[in-house]
């Protein structure tokens, strides 16, 4: 196989196009220095004229969190334990193994729980 250098083909310098004078466009003027931009001032911060104020205590807010979710410390998971809190959780633990035992103690917690949720209604 052959191979054969093929030229490069020379390149044009390029030129700009003659544009007559009527055409140019119209020079801007620079402002004068007297005329200086205003400062942009923020808007004022206003407050509702309404007597509703929203607000929360985040304090309250943290702990009604934690009774929600729960503390994510050694609270145990049981069935609808979400809709009660860890203490009432550790309650319902703590009477499954004075009843059943060590062992089946979270089973027997469960088995209440869903007891709890039937009768009241969920």
């Amino acid at each position: 196989m052959l191979l054969h250098k093929q030229p490069t083909p020379t390149l044009k310098p390029l030129t700009q196009p003659r544009v007559s004078e009527d055409k140019k466009a119209p020079e801007t003027q620079e402002q004068p220095q007297e005329e200086k931009q205003q400062e942009v001032k923020p808007p004022e911060r206003t407050f509702p004229s309404t007597d509703q104020v929203w607000h929360f205590h985040p304090i309250a807010f943290v702990e009604h969190m934690k009774m929600i979710y729960g503390s994510g410390g050694s609270c145990e998971s049981l069935i609808w334990g979400n809709k009660v809190s860890c203490q009432f959780r550790a309650k319902v633990i703590q009477g499954a193994k004075n009843l059943w035992g060590e062992e089946r103690k979270i089973e027997m917690a469960n088995n209440l729980m869903a007891v709890f949720a039937w009768e009241s209604g969920e």
